[in-house]
């Protein structure tokens, strides 16, 4: 063992603060071993003028068996301070409040196709990728996203049509804005009637610039009469929270659900995540950063871990081209689905 690494074997599963202070950078990172959770401390000789993106880089390279590749994202390079800080500032975890599971998971669903990949069977429809920039809201990203996305799948619009988030958040954003992420707040139910959101062809997106959200415009942005807003007919909470049993019957239930159409999953996040490049992600360090949601597109198996393949709102440089694939094992059982 030497100066530049150093591994103790411990009992306990919390992570300690990085501070980048220190001559060396103490991260935890998890190990499973017959469902036993141990933990190691590496001790990782850094730079003190080492930026925070390029620490946390070091410390991903650092990690053994690691199954995914890291890499400083792309969007945030030569950005300001602010702005970095809008993906890392930590938050509390709020507590799990209570909902009704609109929809109980049959035990007997065993028959499901192995592969299915919405990007490939309707890539007009679903191959589009924003970047939300200094507006950090994955919810209503994915809520809208997904909504123009099925309009266009089920054909409700003859081309695929961009919806306005924009609209969404001067209108229905609670005085949320763009805080979102840590808030048990569900887009969906501002999709639903009398709600509903604008064409982003009427509205344009702006936040992403300022990070502020503006009035409820009674009016397009050049001036004509705003359109019959669009809705859902309802979203449904498909599976909820902490305490359920994943099973074959839950993956295949999830399934068949994607295969009508991409679904909305609610994934716990935490700093690394937003390192990621290419493979299956599983968490390994870092802060609480909320509560962030993607679009189911496909499933599968990599190298036997089971992933879901998420299509997020950090633009096409991130991840793979814009997608993430997260092993099923490190999320909890919150997934969404709307009814056209």
């Amino acid at each position: 063992m030497n100066d530049n690494e150093c591994i103790i074997q411990l009992n306990i599963i919390q992570y300690p603060i990085i501070s980048l202070t220190k001559q060396y950078l103490e991260y935890l990172i998890y190990e499973r071993d017959q469902n036993v959770f141990t933990s190691h401390i590496f001790c990782v000789l850094l730079s003190q003028q080492s930026s925070f993106l390029q620490d946390s880089l070091e410390v991903l390279k650092n990690i053994p068996d690691l199954t995914w590749t890291p890499e400083i994202p792309k969007f945030l390079l030569n950005k300001s301070q602010e702005h970095i800080d809008k993906y890392f500032t930590p938050k509390l975890q709020s507590k799990q409040m209570p909902l009704q599971v609109q929809r109980s998971i049959p035990s007997n669903i065993t028959e499901v196709d192995e592969e299915f990949d919405w990007t490939v069977e309707n890539p007009k429809c679903v191959n589009y990728i924003e970047s939300m920039e200094h507006c950090v809201a994955t919810e209503l990203f994915a809520s809208i996203n997904m909504l123009s996305d099925l309009r266009c799948i089920y054909n409700y619009d003859e081309e695929r049509v961009q919806y306005s988030h924009q609209y969404h958040l001067n209108c229905f954003s609670q005085g949320i804005g763009c805080e979102r992420n840590n808030k048990y707040s569900f887009s969906f139910e501002h999709l639903e009637a009398p709600y509903g959101t604008v064409p982003a062809s009427c509205v344009s997106y702006t936040s992403g610039l300022t990070g502020y959200v503006g009035k409820c415009p009674s009016k397009c942005d050049d001036g004509s009469t705003l359109p019959k807003r669009t809705t859902i007919d309802h979203g449904e909470v498909v599976m909820w929270g902490d305490g359920i049993t994943w099973d074959e019957a839950g993956e295949n239930f999830v399934k068949r659900a994607v295969k009508k159409g991409p679904i909305q999953l609610c994934f716990t996040a935490y700093t690394d995540v937003m390192f990621y490049n290419a493979g299956v992600y599983q968490h390994q360090f870092g802060d609480y950063l909320g509560d962030f949601r993607g679009e189911v597109m496909d499933w599968g198996t990599e190298n036997g871990i089971k992933f879901w393949k998420l299509k997020m709102s950090f633009g096409e440089e991130w991840g793979e081209k814009g997608y993430l694939r997260i092993a099923q094992s490190d999320i909890m059982a919150k997934f969404w689905e709307f009814i056209m």
